[in-house]
């Protein structure tokens, strides 16, 4: 006999979704846009949060020219002689690079190189 490759599934596997999708709860909003902020992408917060990608993506509005609005924005960031001193002191103490751009100030991306640096640089 002959059975279609096409049919359904008999044994009833990925009959439920493993996550939640559709709207989102304002805490869930607000923790987003906060991580967006520090500079996250959206599959790492997908993945802290376990929602899909594509539910939280609708958080980011865009302008005329495309661009994204209340995203992160590029901005320079200048070490400063105490922020060096602070950053070098967390690394020293096994902080990584997470901590440092909260102490700093500065986005995770600028943290994970200096981070990097220190890591070639300065022996724990």
């Amino acid at each position: 006999m002959t059975v279609a490759t096409n049919r359904a599934n008999t044994t009833n596997t990925g009959a439920f979704a493993t996550s939640r999708r559709g709207g989102l709860t304002p805490q869930e909003v607000q923790m987003a846009r906060q991580m967006r902020s520090k500079g996250r992408g959206w599959q790492t917060i997908a993945n802290v949060m376990g929602r899909c990608r594509e539910d939280l993506q609708g958080l980011e509005a865009s302008n005329d020219e495309g661009l994204p609005v209340g995203g992160p924005r590029p901005r320079p960031f200048a070490w400063t002689e105490e922020k060096l001193a602070e950053s070098e002191r967390l690394y020293l103490e096994g902080f990584g690079a997470n901590t440092i751009a909260t102490a700093v100030d500065c986005d995770l991306r600028t943290a994970e190189a200096r981070y990097s640096l220190l890591r070639r640089k300065v022996k724990r």
